[in-house]
């Protein structure tokens, strides 16, 4: 069994905004701090009930 440090792999959450609130759907922009100390941005949705992973390609074109 391959046996791993979980603090190398994880994010801290230093921010989250609402960016768009719709009857369906919610999109959330969290800024979170890398475990090497840099930040990033994770965009996601939510929506009860519901699972989605969708593929873009370079060229914009979505894959479903």
């Amino acid at each position: 069994m391959l046996k791993t440090n979980l603090d190398s792999l994880t994010e801290t959450r230093l921010d989250t905004e609402q960016v768009f609130d719709g009857v369906l759907l919610k999109v959330h922009r969290d800024t979170v701090r890398l475990p090497d100390g840099k930040s990033s941005v994770r965009e996601y949705i939510r929506h009860p009930g519901a699972v989605v992973v969708l593929a873009v390609l370079p060229d914009g074109r979505l894959v479903f």
